[in-house]
């Protein structure tokens, strides 16, 4: 072969290293890809490559072109001088040593057993070994199996086979980093998916918790509930005792007051049915569901405390306002909300029932109601429910930290601080908005904005 054709071949290989893709999947492809471009663009029988293991302090074969390497897997350690067993290997650590290119012949041993044929003719043939340097350090050596008649051809370019080394030395350093960032960017997901399991489970067990917050500030409210129906059975049982004692209990009166008991047990089965459902833990999933749902759910729990404390409620519910969300986590929020209008109305009063002491009584004073209006409708693709009161309101510096965890104007006893924060964490997560429009002296609105899910099935 003359030189100026082997020149060519060896320059075009080297613009095919420099300019293959750096986008490979792993190591592996982008070796067997170079290996394959030295092998084709020399037209060599074989060629393969060595990388050095800083942990086995070992140069390993890590990769191979061409079916005449077969068996030719092994490893050598060149600091302690042992070698390959069983390979080309007498000159392999010259190469590591001296930084410099190489060669040695192939014993006849191995062209014996047919491993290096070449267009079906045998040949003899040797090793050139080039190796790859990262500053100044050997970090591998590529072994090309050439004619041993074009040895001295190979070893006069041997600036040409070191431009080799330098685009293979610096393909693989960006493979290798490339392969660090894969790893360090699925280490980063690996830790951001358990981070936002743990935040995941967090929120559940803040919202339960909420919730539990919310039943005990309740328990008064729920235990009056309670006792109503109870008070009411009480007074059948002691009317139907007096009316026996006269003998004027009849079928008909016995059967018209145990029909009366048995509503009022059904009235409280309702109520403690309804607390299990609300108290229990929900996994936060959502459903295709009517808004107006949970707003009356709410009325089941806090619907008689709201008349004995003679607040009047106001409705006005559009029809078929379709959410996607969970129904117990929004009957959280309606109660948070209605249950802290409740609150601020209660506080109202007691300011107006000391206004009411001066002469003359102011007249908004006299004409002042205590009402919650709850109004439900559609605007645009949004589904929203306000929640007004009729309370004092609130000033700037108070609405700036509304939804801040454990902020509360309550007494140390009555309030967590943690209802409004669950509320606006819960609507948030359905792709919704909690607003707030209040001032000093007009009382208090609050709208929660979800997306609507009309047209969605059921």
């Amino acid at each position: 072969m003359p030189d100026s054709i082997l020149k060519e071949k060896l320059n075009n290989a080297i613009f095919e290293i420099f300019g293959l893709s750096d986008t490979k999947a792993n190591m592996e492809d982008l070796l067997n890809d170079l290996l394959n471009i030295i092998k084709n663009s020399l037209d060599i029988p074989a060629v393969f490559i060595c990388l050095y293991n800083n942990i086995t302090k070992s140069l390993s074969m890590l990769s191979k072109a061409g079916p005449d390497t077969a068996g030719l897997e092994t490893s050598c350690y060149p600091k302690t001088g042992r070698s390959c067993a069983g390979a080309v290997t007498a000159k392999c650590s010259g190469a590591y040593y001296k930084s410099g290119v190489c060669s040695e012949d192939i014993p006849h041993g191995l062209l014996n057993g047919s491993r290096f044929k070449s267009y079906g003719t045998e040949q003899e043939m040797c090793v050139i070994h080039v190796p790859l340097l990262s500053d100044n350090t050997i970090t591998g050596i590529l072994h090309m199996i050439v004619p041993k008649n074009l040895e001295k051809l190979y070893l006069d370019h041997s600036h040409l086979l070191m431009q080799f080394s330098n685009g293979i030395q610096a393909k693989l350093k960006t493979q290798k980093l490339e392969d660090e960032l894969q790893k360090y960017a699925d280490n980063l997901e690996q830790i951001i998916k358990m981070r936002t399991d743990q935040l995941r489970e967090k929120d559940a067990q803040l919202v339960q918790a909420g919730k539990l917050a919310t039943l005990g500030e309740m328990a008064t409210g729920i235990a009056h509930e309670i006792n109503q129906p109870l008070g009411a059975i009480s007074l059948i049982v002691e009317g139907i005792q007096k009316a026996k004692s006269v003998g004027k209990l009849t079928d008909s009166l016995l059967d018209e007051k145990l029909e009366s008991i048995h509503q009022q047990i059904d009235r409280i089965n309702k109520i403690i049915k309804h607390l299990r459902v609300f108290g229990r833990s929900t996994p936060g999933t959502a459903d295709i569901i009517d808004i107006n749902r949970p707003l009356r759910d709410v009325f089941e729990l806090i619907g008689r405390q709201l008349e004995n404390h003679n607040i009047t409620v106001e409705f006005e519910l559009e029809k078929n306002l379709l959410v996607s969300a969970d129904s117990n986590r929004l009957e959280q929020v309606f109660l948070n909300i209605i249950s802290n209008a409740r609150d601020a109305l209660d506080e109202q009063e007691g300011t107006l029932l000391q206004l009411k002491k001066i002469e003359p009584v102011p007249k908004w004073v006299r004409e002042w109601e205590k009402k919650i209006k709850i109004r439900s409708y559609r605007f645009a693709n949004k589904v929203i429910v306000d929640i007004e009161d009729t309370a004092y309101g609130m000033p700037k510096h108070i609405l700036d930290r509304l939804f801040e965890p454990f902020f509360t104007t309550k007494e140390v006893g009555k309030g967590t601080g943690l209802g409004l924060y669950i509320s606006y964490g819960i609507v948030r997560d359905y792709g919704g908005d909690i607003k707030v429009n209040s001032k000093p002296g007009t009382g208090s609105v609050f709208s929660v904005i979800l997306p609507s899910a009309s047209g969605t099935s059921q």
